[in-house]
C-alpha cells in the first residue's frame, strides 16, 4: 500500500492481510486477530460492509486486507448471532476510540436474512460516531442466479456541498444507501454480475453543477492552495445519487485465457468501461492486461477523470 505520508522517502511497507486464531464447538465461534470479516452480501458496492476496509467495486476480488477484531458467534441451523469489538485502529495499530457491532441471521429454505448494526465512541469533541443499521436479502431464485439486496442507514452526512456562490454547505440529515443486485451463472465458466447503487448522499444534478463551479473558481487563472481541500470532496461513489454496474466475466477460454468486461455507469451520463484479459502462463504464473476507458463531459464523475484512459500489465506469481 502507498504510504500516507507525502513526500516520504520510505518504501512502500508489506502487509500481512490477515493474522487470527479461532475456538470453536459445534454452536460457538471465537476469533481474535487481524482477520476480513466482510459484512453483506453485494459482490461490487456494499454499504453494510463497515467492520473491514471497504471493496473497490470495479476489483472487488481484490480486497483481501483484514481489520483487528475480537468475534464472537453463536449459529444453529436457521440463525447466526455475531458480536464483534474493536477499535478506529490504523496501519500503525494505534487507536482513540472503541468501536462494536452486531448481526443477526436468519436462514429459511433459501433465503438468508440479516440484520446490522455498528456503532461505537463519540470522539474528542463530543461528535456522535457515524452510527450503522442495516438489513440485507440474499436468494437463489434461479438454479444459476442470486437475487441480493442491501440497505443500510448511516447517522450522519459527512458529505461538503456548495452553493452557486461556492459557499459550502452541510446536511443535518442521515443517510441511506442501497444495492440492489444479481450474479448470473451462464455456464460453470461464465458470470453475468448486474447491481444498481443507490447514495442520498451523492450530490444532485445542481450540486454537482455548483462543486464543478467551485472546482474552476479555485485552479484558474491560477491555482489557489489555501482551498486544495475543495478537491477531495470528489469521492468515488458520492458524485452522484444512482449507478449502474454491469460485469461480464468467462474464464477457462481454451484452458488458458480469460476475459472481463465490465461498464460502470453513473446518472450524470459519465462512464468507465472496462477490458481485462489474462492469460495462465503456467500454473504459476498469469500475465494480465487491463485496459479502463473515462467517458463524459468534463464536469461529470468519469469525464473529470486526471486520464481519459489507463492501461496495465502485470505479472502475478503464486506459490
Amino acid at each position: 500500500y502507498e504510504q500516507e505520508v507525502e513526500n516520504s522517502d520510505d518504501a512502500d511497507e508489506q502487509r500481512f492481510d490477515e493474522v487470527y486464531v479461532d475456538w470453536s464447538t459445534d454452536d460457538w465461534f471465537v476469533s481474535l486477530g487481524k482477520r476480513r470479516t466482510t459484512w453483506g452480501p453485494s459482490l461490487a458496492f456494499n454499504p453494510v460492509n463497515v467492520v473491514v476496509p471497504p471493496k473497490d467495486p470495479l476489483s472487488p476480488d481484490q480486497a483481501t486486507e483484514g481489520h483487528p477484531v475480537f468475534l464472537v458467534s453463536f449459529a444453529t441451523d436457521m440463525t447466526t448471532l455475531e458480536l464483534i469489538a474493536t477499535r478506529d485502529y490504523d496501519r500503525n495499530w494505534t487507536s482513540e476510540y472503541a468501536r462494536w457491532g452486531v448481526r443477526a441471521a436468519l436462514i429459511l429454505d433459501e433465503s438468508d436474512f440479516n440484520l446490522y448494526y455498528f456503532d461505537g465512541e463519540s470522539d474528542k469533541d463530543d461528535n456522535d460516531y457515524n452510527r450503522l443499521a442495516g438489513f440485507s436479502y440474499s436468494s437463489n431464485f434461479l438454479s444459476d442466479a442470486t437475487l441480493y439486496l442491501e440497505i443500510a442507514n448511516f447517522l450522519h452526512n459527512d458529505r461538503n456541498y456548495y452553493d452557486e456562490n461556492g459557499n459550502q454547505l452541510s446536511k443535518d440529515e442521515s443517510v441511506n444507501k442501497a444495492v440492489l443486485g444479481s450474479n448470473i451463472t451462464i455456464d460453470g465458466n461464465t458470470s453475468l454480475l448486474i447491481e444498481v447503487y443507490r447514495n442520498t448522499a451523492g450530490y444532485t444534478e445542481k450540486e454537482r453543477e455548483n462543486f464543478f463551479l467551485k472546482v474552476d473558481s479555485i485552479v484558474s487563472p491560477v491555482f489557489d492552495p489555501t482551498q486544495a481541500s475543495v478537491l477531495s470532496d470528489q469521492e468515488f461513489g458520492e458524485m452522484n445519487q444512482t449507478y449502474l454496474l454491469v460485469s461480464y466475466r468467462k474464464s477457462d477460454i481454451l484452458e488458458k485465457f480469460g476475459i472481463n468486461l465490465q461498464l460502470l455507469a453513473a446518472e450524470d451520463r459519465s462512464s468507465i468501461a472496462e477490458l481485462e484479459f489474462d492469460y495462465n502462463m503456467t500454473d504459476y504464473y498469469k500475465l494480465i492486461f487491463n485496459l479502463k476507458a473515462y467517458n463524459g463531459d468534463e464536469n461529470s464523475e468519469f469525464g473529470n477523470s486526471e486520464v481519459n484512459s489507463k492501461a496495465t500489465l502485470t505479472i502475478s506469481a503464486s506459490f
